[in-house]
């Protein structure tokens, strides 16, 4: 498929819960290429099965989606695009691998690689001391949590104070620790706790706050701004609207990477979707990725996109 910037990537049906989607084809890899990196069972195989939340715009989303002001933008039904997708995508293409993008609810993306049915997972998963028992991790971007509230924020919601508030969260996200500890705090001073409402998808978290279900939410920053600039105005992937019925709750904190995620035993592959990531930085597509999507200010130094365990 192409994504919104004009860029082959993979392309398949979208469907319900979890399936397998087919990836591009392959630029032909000369002798020594990147593709030289790859493990032999997997540049055998030829292609890498990647487990990730594809309803998580900007990273990773399915059209159809409203999805205006993007310049030659050719996003079709069924087809992915988002930065990640493309990251991912990009870098498979220099180590001469195709991509079957394995679509799962973010709660679910982590052990789709524990358990074998996925070579990695690409889900803007944040790299933590608990996922990193586990897994390895190649580190891309550096993001925080922000919190968003309707545009009016009547109640006067911010992270430090919204003890009785119903709170959006997503399912199996580091911001889901975060709002009980705040809930907690909220109980040992005497007020009422959080009311924590989880969903399933990011799309699902944003939506309910567009229609009330919950006062505010919190999300990773890329998640977030996204949600703010859809909410009820025109979308784009670096647009701004000044009509959105939502708006950010105090500053994002708590900076952490996203990370690429492997099994241990795959180090061979990560070290190599690490160097191809370098790649992309070295050249300057890394760039104008996270440019495209308003989300470079995470942007990480070419030595500090690396394997982390």
């Amino acid at each position: 498929m192409l994504t919104g910037r004009g860029r082959r990537v993979s392309a398949a049906a979208a469907g319900a819960a979890a399936i397998l989607l087919a990836g591009c084809s392959v630029p032909d890899t000369g002798e020594g290429s990147l593709a030289d990196l790859v493990p032999p069972d997997i540049a055998e195989q030829g292609s890498v099965v990647v487990a990730a939340d594809l309803d998580t715009p900007p990273a990773g989303f399915a059209s159809p989606i409203e999805f205006e002001g993007v310049a030659g933008a050719a996003v079709q039904a069924g087809e992915f695009t988002g930065f990640e997708v493309e990251l991912v995508q990009d870098a498979a293409n220099l180590l001469g691998l195709r991509v079957e993008w394995f679509d799962l609810p973010f709660d679910d993306v982590l052990s789709a690689v524990t358990n074998e049915r996925a070579t990695f997972a690409a889900s803007s998963i944040t790299v933590t001391p608990s996922r990193s028992v586990d897994l390895d991790f190649v580190t891309y971007l550096q993001t925080g949590t922000q919190w968003v509230t309707s545009s009016t924020n009547e109640l006067g919601i911010y992270p430090n104070s919204a003890c009785g508030a119903r709170v959006g969260v997503q399912v199996g996200t580091i911001q889901v620790d975060d709002l009980a500890t705040r809930s907690a705090q909220c109980e040992a001073q005497g007020q009422d706790p959080v009311t924590a409402l989880d969903y399933p998808r990011q799309t699902d978290v944003s939506a309910a706050l567009l229609d009330g279900e919950v006062d505010a939410f919190l999300a990773d920053l890329p998640a977030a701004q996204w949600a703010v600039r859809q909410g009820g105005g025109p979308v784009g992937a670096a647009s701004t609207t000044t009509s959105s019925q939502l708006a950010f709750a105090g500053s994002s904190y708590d900076e952490q990477p996203y990370g690429l995620a492997f099994r241990p035993q795959d180090s061979e592959l990560a070290q190599a979707f690490a160097t191809a990531l370098q790649q992309l930085a070295a050249d300057g597509t890394y760039e104008e990725i996270l440019k495209f999507w308003s989300v470079d200010d995470g942007a990480l130094p070419e030595a500090d996109i690396k394997v982390v365990d």
